[in-house]
């Protein structure tokens, strides 16, 4: 199986403690989706820029949103936030983070050096 190697801190592939990486096939499918998705600018946090994605927005995308949940789930690092944590994925200059007790159904957020818009 081949895996990704670490080049720079900006391009940080998905790596999960103690050298596991995330494989070219999972990486490349990654990419992909995060492309091929309409990321939507959240326009009520002006000081606190995101974009973000629900499921039930690209129905025909749906099995790649829960494949990033689940990249998230599996190479994100936990962080404090406030009272509680969150898990993070750091990938290609952005940061990615889901949302599942969210209004319009489960989401993923991301911000990063461009969260004004798609990557």
């Amino acid at each position: 199986m081949e895996t990704t190697n670490v080049t720079k801190t900006a391009d940080t592939p998905l790596v999960r403690g103690k050298g596991l990486m995330a494989t070219h096939a999972e990486e490349s499918r990654l990419k992909d989706y995060i492309k091929r998705v309409e990321w939507r600018l959240n326009r009520t946090m002006p000081d606190h820029p995101y974009c973000y994605i629900v499921v039930t927005q690209n129905p025909e995308l749906e099995s790649e949103f829960w494949f990033l949940a689940e990249m998230i789930a599996k190479y994100g690092i936990v962080e404090k936030e406030g009272e509680g944590e969150r898990k993070l994925l750091y990938y290609r200059r952005q940061l990615y983070w889901r949302v599942y007790m969210h209004q319009a159904g489960p989401m993923i957020r991301r911000t990063g050096q461009d969260a004004q818009g798609p990557s």
